[in-house]
């Protein structure tokens, strides 16, 4: 593994949630207007391979930065973030990894409703107001038991009635074919 010196102009950096979706990168920089550099935002999913999602301008006027990141398509919800120091001939600089748990707002989110249920599963839309979707419910065995398509118009849909038992509900968007799972337990 390669070995990086840390930026000597940036302290003081962190990462913290902003909102489920947004994560707020802050450093402070000890700026060298005799230098020609820049910083660049960089994110990774699994804390070695990082892409840069932005380039920051050295700052003359104050030495407090601050950048917002929202989420895409990923379905990872642990990001590691850094800042890269590129000086005018290259060379570059790393700050120290940080990393912060967000939800993909793009993601369906959904209520099983009720859970516990005596029988009955029905479903709440929390972020989705219209669309198609795919339910899949399969027992503890990983056997589906239900399969159905479902129209999403807000508030409450039900959809079926299982015997007593665990079973996990997968809900997939069909146009994104984005994703999320709950548990369901029928008492």
């Amino acid at each position: 593994m390669p070995f990086f010196f840390t930026p000597l102009d940036v302290h003081e950096f962190a990462v913290n949630k902003a909102a489920p979706n947004k994560a707020q990168l802050s450093w402070n920089g000890f700026d060298d207007l005799a230098r020609d550099y820049h910083y660049e935002i960089q994110v990774s999913h699994n804390g070695s391979n990082f892409s840069t999602v932005d380039t920051v301008q050295k700052n003359s006027i104050s030495n407090g930065y601050k950048y917002i990141y929202t989420t895409g398509k990923s379905e990872n919800t642990k990001y590691f973030f850094r800042i890269k120091q590129v000086y005018s001939n290259g060379y570059p600089r790393f700050s120290e990894v940080k990393f912060v748990e967000l939800e993909n707002s793009d993601a369906p989110k959904i209520n099983i409703y009720p859970n516990p249920s005596n029988g009955v599963v029905g479903i709440k839309f929390v972020n989705v107001y219209t669309g198609k979707f795919s339910v899949q419910i399969s027992n503890t065995q990983g056997q589906t038991v239900f399969s159905n398509e479902v129209e999403a118009n807000g508030g409450l849909k039900y959809i079926t009635t299982l015997q007593r038992g665990m079973y996990w509900l997968r809900l997939i968007d069909v146009t994104s074919h984005l994703s999320c799972v709950n548990q369901l337990l029928i008492k």
